[in-house]
This record gives C-alpha cells, structure tokens and sequence, in this order.
C-alpha cells in the first residue's frame, strides 16, 4: 500500500503561505514598503492601479540587491534578518519572516530591477508563480523596483473573493498611512490609476500627523510625552470634544511598527472616563518605546499583534500617561504621573520586577459598535418585520389602518413631551414616536430618490468644505449615490468640496455638510453591496436630517407627519429596527387598569 503523507511541492507550500500573509492586495502593499524601509530609503514611491489588482510598485532608492541577493530573496524563509532562533527576540526591523516575497511571487506576476550603490549595473527579474523567466543584466537607479502584477492570477477563487476596487483600496490607503506616519523622516507619495494622492516630505511627527490625517487635525491634538524605565510613550490624542462614534483615527505603535490590542484600547478608553459620550472614541496616534527582548512580534503572520512580558504594566503606565497628557492641557485637573494610585501601587516593590497588581475589569460592558451595527436590520428591498410585542398591541394592523383611515381630516392630535404624538383611532389610541417616524418617512423618500430625478434645492452662496485624505476618497467615491438623492457637491481638488444644492427636505445648509461629513466617517470601513450601500445611505441620511429630540409641532405639522408614516411601505419601525409607534386597544387599556 502506498505511503498516504508526502511533502508538498514548494509552489503549492508558498501558495498556503501566501493564504497566512497575503490577503488581499493590501497585504502586498505593508510587505514591499516595509522592505524598502528596511533597506534604508529615504524616499519611497507606491504606484498602484486598479486598487492593486492589476499592479502593485514600489520605489525606493535603498541599499539594493545585488545579483545573488535578489534571486536568493524570493526563496522561501530567505531572510537578511535572522540568522538565529534567539534573534526573533530582538527584533529591530519590519520584514523578517522570509516568506513574503516568496508567497507573493507564488501568487503573482513580479517584476524587479535593483541595484547596488557601489555596482554600476544592476539586475532584472522577471517571475510568474515562481518560475523564473528572465534575468538579466540592466542599467538602474541605486535601490529596488518591483512590479507586482495580476495579484492571485493563479488562484481564481481568491481573486474572485475580493471586495470592489473602493474597498480594497481603502485597505491599502490604511497600510500606507500606518507606515507612513511613524516613519515621518522618510519622503512617500502614493499615485492610484495615475492620480497622486499623497506626497509626503520628510518632517516631524506632527506635521506626517497633519499630512496623513487631514489639515483640520491639528486643533483636535494634545501632545504626550511620558517616560520610564520599562516603557517610552510619546505622540498625540485627541481632545475629547472631537471623539466621533466611528473608528479610523486609531494608531497604536510599538518601537514604530503598528499594532493592535483591544486590552489597550481599553486603556485609553478608561483615560476618557466620564470625558467622552457613550460610544464615542477619541482619536490617538500613540507610540510604544520598549526593548525588544520584552516582546514578541512573531505571535501573528501579518505582525500586527504583539505579546508582551508584562501587559497589565504597560496598561497602567499608558492610561496614567494619558489622563496627565489631558491634565496638562486642562480637559481635566493635572495629574502627578508618578504619582498616580495605579503606578506607585503597582510598581511599588521594584520597577523591574514582576509584580502583582490590583488590576481589574470593571465588569461594565464597553460600547464599542461600529455603525454598521445600527443598519444591521436592513436587508436589500424589505425593512425588519414588526416584532411579537408590537404585533400584539396592533391586531390584524392591515384591517385597522384601512378601517380607521389614520389621515382623517377630523382627527386632533396631542402633542406628549414635544417627543410622542397622542391621537385616537376608532378602537383605541396611537402614540407616534414623532423622529422615528420622521426618519421612517425619510428613509423611503431617499430610498425612492435613486428611481426619479432628485428633487434639489440650489443654494444662493455654495459652501466650502475640507476633508481628511481618507475621507476625501470616501466621499469620491459617493458623489454618484447621493447626486440621487438631491446633493450638487463639486470636488475641487486637495481634499476640498464645494456644496451647491441639498436635498429639498432639508433645511439647513450647516447640517448638510456635518451630514456629509459624518458619512465620510461612517463609510469608511464599509464593505458592501452597491444595494446595501444605498439602503445605509439613506438610513444615515434619514437619521441626521431627521426632527430634533424635543421639538414643538403644530396641528398640521403633526397630521402631516402622522400621514407621511402610514403611507410608507412599512410604516412599523426605523430602518434599526426601532418601533415607530404603538397602538392601544380599549380591551389592553382596560387590562392595564385592571377594569
């Protein structure tokens, strides 16, 4: 009987590989920048077209390679970096692994040219899958390019997979930012579909900060800056009346390579107690000092999570840093660092010894939702079905609202709270949550838009806005979808808009562009269907150009209203899910007073 276990051929354990690090054509962009930094550039180009699928380019004017160099590179666990296993404990640079260019070569079309300073010609390499079909001796600038082509051309089924070319992109947008930002010495431009969307020249931290994260940023910051003799914290965070409900400008670095760790998130969100609204997340761009040897960063194939030899010291030292940041520019009364209750308990016996301390969970749920989390409700052409208590307060609801006619002309309405409308219906009464059915309405009005020519009202003055980068890009890419729904916005140029008409349910014009903005913040982890893109359009629209809490109506106003509800398609509940209204029988009024 024949042997049942054999070794795999090299191209097919390099495509396993390339499952583990390379995900999508983002992944390839955090590989070849990390080499180029690696190799000392001090000036990197990253050329893309297609979101990465057709090409991936990176130039930098490093070391180089010479002849041997850059055909031993694309060898599996072919590395300059590690020689031993005791040196993945003193990890100092970013690529190490020795699997990344042998897993993209195994998944693509390469191209490389490279050259040494000290050689006066260079080398050409051309790859597909693996198989080596040209090498050749060229004349080439000092440093490497390599052209990624055709990403995942061998493997169908993982091309087939991957999202638009607006979400891939903002994948990549991101591992440029995260590497761009700590290595502010270093000059980057970014081109995509031959359009340059970042040109970024050598400075401080703050002015990369400012570059990458948009000009209206720097009002938004307070410096931190703290040190001790286990751990070095130094960046910027953002002043807590700018914290927003959605992620994006979160950058946690250790010794400057990005990482994530939602147990100190966790630290910097208890910095904010009682600071921030529930839900809201502060922005932070925040770098971790600490010898190699304390951590691992080899615990994850794409390196972004890191284990540390003592976590929950770095926890306290990271939020007490942060709340005598925020003590220092006044958010809250200064705090002695060195005194905070949390450190000097915890380092209380030695500094460099391994210690127990008090820390604990204070067992309240955080709010983290995203907002895709407030649209999960929404399915492509239907809205969620009522639920078993509201089906129970309205029997058979189909009959009724044909038998009572809702919209009546005789019917008065009572105002509860300036929040609930109160009226009476033949078998009992109503109460109307008066914004939820105003977002209800709203939501179906946008929704409708996208079939007719969207109803616009110009404004006298346009108004002028500016964007972050990120956010930039986002609204580009929307422009389209709510030109629809009755927006005249013109791009025009540098991350700046200008709004020529709104939609001729709203009323004001600075509502508008908040409105425009917080879309662009909320748009920018989405990952959907074109459908879905437009239902969560119009629910966000629905919801921020909705009544205010609180408002005063008039008799018209609230029959208007009141007959704007019931004759949407679903009249039950918000696109969240929420119930617009309830209905109360004279039978469960009866009950409820035990008569």
């Amino acid at each position: 009987m024949p042997s049942v276990i054999q070794l795999l051929p090299d191209v097919v354990a390099n495509q396993i590989a390339a499952g583990e690090v390379i995900q999508r054509p983002a992944s390839v962009v955090k590989e070849l920048l990390e080499n180029a930094i690696d190799a000392t550039a001090s000036k990197i180009q990253l050329i893309v077209k297609d979101s990465g699928k057709t090409l991936i380019q990176v130039i930098d004017n490093g070391t180089g390679m010479d002849e041997i160099d850059a055909r031993m590179c694309f060898e599996r666990h072919a590395t300059s970096k590690v020689k031993t296993a005791d040196d993945l404990f003193k990890i100092n640079t970013l690529g190490f692994r020795g699997e990344a260019l042998a897993s993209i070569a195994s998944v693509a079309r390469i191209e490389i040219q490279t050259r040494k300073a000290e050689e006066e010609t260079g080398t050409k390499i051309v790859l597909h899958g693996l198989d080596v079909k040209s090498q050749e001796v060229v004349a080439t600038p000092t440093g490497t390019n390599i052209a990624v082509k055709t990403l995942f051309y061998n493997i169908p089924a993982r091309r087939k997979f991957l999202k638009s070319d607006a979400v891939e992109f903002k994948h990549i947008l991101e591992e440029f930012q995260r590497i761009a930002i700590p290595y502010h010495d270093i000059s980057f431009s970014l081109t995509h579909n031959e359009k340059e969307m970042f040109r970024l020249s050598s400075g401080s931290l703050l002015q990369r900060v400012h570059q990458v994260l948009g000009r209206n940023f720097k009002e938004k910051l307070v410096s931190l800056n703290e040190e001790t003799d286990v751990v070095k914290i130094e960046g910027y965070i953002g002043k807590p009346e700018f914290a927003r409900k959605t992620r994006g400008d979160q950058f946690l670095f250790i010794n400057k390579r990005f990482f994530r760790s939602g147990y100190l998130h966790h630290a910097i969100m208890g910095a904010y107690e009682n600071l921030i609204g529930q839900g809201l997340l502060p922005s932070y761009v925040i770098f971790l000092e600490i010898e190699p040897s304390r951590i691992d960063v080899n615990v994850h194939p794409t390196k972004q999570e890191i284990k540390f030899e003592n976590e929950r010291l770095i926890y306290n030292y990271l939020k007490a840093a942060i709340r005598h940041a925020l003590g220092r520019s006044g958010v809250i009364p200064s705090l002695d660092f060195e005194q905070d209750p949390a450190i000097v308990e915890l380092i209380r016996p030695k500094r460099h010894e391994s210690v127990k301390d008090s820390l604990s969970w204070s067992g309240k749920k955080e709010d983290f939702r995203n907002w895709e989390q407030m649209y999960e409700g929404i399915e492509a052409g239907t809205s969620a079905p009522p639920s078993t208590e509201i089906q129970t307060i309205i029997p058979n609801w189909d009959d009724t609202r044909q038998d009572d006619k809702l919209g009546s002309e005789s019917r008065s309405y009572i105002q509860v709270g300036q929040r609930y409308i109160l009226f009476n219906k033949g078998s009992g009464y109503v109460l109307v949550d008066q914004k939820r059915a105003h977002i209800r309405y709203l939501y179906e009005y946008f929704l409708g838009m996208g079939n007719n020519s969207p109803a616009t009202q110009k404004l006298l003055f346009p108004e002028t806005f500016h964007l972050g980068h990120r956010e930039s890009a986002t609204l580009a890419e929307i422009l389209d979808e709510l030109a629809k729904i009755g927006f005249d916005i013109e791009a025009f140029g540098s991350d700046t808009f200008i709004l020529h008409g709104i939609p001729e349910v709203m009323d004001q014009t600075s509502r508008a562009i908040d409105l425009i903005i917080k879309l662009t913040e909320n748009f920018h982890e989405s990952h959907m269907t074109d459908d879905k893109l437009n239902q969560v359009i119009a629910a966000n629209l629905a919801t921020e150009a909705s009544y205010h809490m609180d408002r005063s109506l008039k008799q018209e106003e609230m029959k208007q209203l009141v007959d704007k509800l019931f004759a949407c398609e679903e009249p039950f509940r918000t696109p969240s899910g929420k119930a617009c209204f309830l209905e109360y029988s004279f039978e469960h009024l009866d009950k409820m007073f035990n008569t």
